[in-house]
C-alpha cells in the first residue's frame, strides 16, 4: 500500500536540480479506472479499496507524516513520448524539452476489475509533513476534498484530523459515483453551501464568518426556499444506492448503509477535534464487517 523506494538520484538540467525516485510501477489511478469504467466499482471491489486507504494513511500518520493531497487522480505509468513545437514554427529557446513524456494506460475498467487485482498504493508523497516539525498552514488538497477548516480557520495549522477530512471523501468517492460534493463549476462558497446541506450546520463561529452565508440559507442549516438543496440521504440514495442499481453493481443492504454513514460522516465532522482518527476508523463496525473482510479475499 506504500510503495517502497527501490533507488534515489538527481537530474541536473538547465531547470535546476530535480530530486528522483524510483518505485514499482503502479498501473492507473482510481480515477483513471473510475472513467474508463462506467463510474463504479464492484461492491467487494470498492470495499477492498477503501479499506486498503484507510490501512495506508494509518500507517503514514502511525509514522508521523501527514499525507496532505488525497486524491483519486494521481497518474503513473510508462511514458509515452510526444515533440514539443512552438506554434510560430520557431527553434525551442535553451532550457525547453524537445519531447514531453505522458502516461501510458496500463489499468483496467473499474466495472471489470477483479477482487484479487484491486491492489491500492498510496503515492504523492509531494506535500507530505510531519506536524511535529514543520506548521503547515496551506491545504494543497483540491477543492472537492480541502478540509474546511483551511477556509474557515485559516490561521490554525493543518493536523491528522485535516487528512481525516479528505480520507472521508476519498472512501465516500469509491463508493458513490462522483465525489462527496462536485466543484467542477463550484467556488468555495458553493462548496461550503453543498457541504452544509449535506452535513448540517457549521460550527457557529464559522457560520458567522461566512460572508456569502446569506445568499443561501436564511440560517445556520436552513436552506432559502427554492434552492435545490442536496441532504445526506439524498446524496447517498443517488450516488450510491441507485447508481449502483443501475449499473448492476450491488447496493449497500440497510445495516452496511448505517455503518458506512456513521463512519464517513464522523470522518466529515466539521470541526477536526471530532474527527476520528485513522486507527479509529479501522476499528469502526463497517471497516471490520465489510471492507477488511474484503480486503482479506483479495489477498
Amino acid at each position: 500500500m506504500i510503495l517502497p523506494v527501490l533507488d534515489r538520484f538527481t537530474v541536473a538540467g538547465p531547470n535546476g536540480t530535480h530530486p528522483c525516485i524510483v518505485t514499482t510501477p503502479a498501473r492507473c489511478s482510481l480515477a483513471d479506472a473510475l472513467e474508463a469504467g462506467s463510474g463504479l466499482f464492484e461492491l467487494g471491489v470498492a470495499r477492498s479499496l477503501a479499506a486498503q486507504l484507510v490501512m495506508a494513511v494509518a500507517y503514514t500518520h502511525d509514522r508521523g507524516y501527514v499525507h496532505g493531497d488525497k486524491q483519486l487522480d494521481e497518474r503513473l505509468g510508462s511514458p509515452h513520448r510526444q515533440p514539443v513545437r512552438r506554434q510560430d514554427g520557431k527553434p525551442l529557446a535553451s532550457g525547453v524539452p524537445s519531447h514531453v513524456f505522458g502516461p501510458a494506460w496500463l489499468g483496467e475498467r473499474s466495472d471489470i476489475l477483479l477482487l484479487p487485482e484491486a491492489k491500492l498504493a498510496l503515492a504523492d508523497f509531494g506535500v507530505a509533513f510531519c506536524p511535529a516539525k514543520e506548521t503547515r498552514f496551506e491545504s494543497y488538497t483540491p477543492l472537492e476534498m480541502r478540509p474546511p477548516e483551511a477556509r474557515f480557520d485559516p490561521g490554525s495549522p493543518l493536523s491528522f484530523a485535516s487528512d481525516l477530512w479528505s480520507l472521508g471523501c476519498a472512501v465516500w468517492a469509491i463508493l458513490a459515483r462522483g465525489s462527496f460534493i462536485d466543484t467542477f463549476f463550484l467556488s468555495e462558497d458553493g462548496a461550503t453551501c453543498e457541504q452544509v446541506d449535506a452535513l448540517g450546520p457549521l460550527p457557529p463561529e464559522w457560520w458567522e464568518k461566512w460572508e456569502g452565508r446569506h445568499r443561501h440559507f436564511i440560517a445556520n442549516g436552513q436552506s432559502k426556499e427554492g434552492r435545490d438543496a442536496w441532504s445526506w440521504d439524498r446524496l447517498f440514495e443517488n450516488s450510491i444506492q441507485q447508481a449502483r442499481r443501475d449499473e448492476g453493481m450491488g447496493a449497500l443492504d440497510v445495516k452496511e448503509k448505517e455503518a458506512f454513514s456513521e463512519i464517513v460522516r464522523s470522518m466529515l465532522s466539521f470541526k477536526p477535534e471530532d474527527r476520528p482518527s485513522a486507527r479509529q476508523v479501522l476499528n469502526s463496525p463497517w471497516m471490520k464487517n465489510w471492507a477488511l473482510p474484503a480486503y482479506e479475499q483479495s489477498k
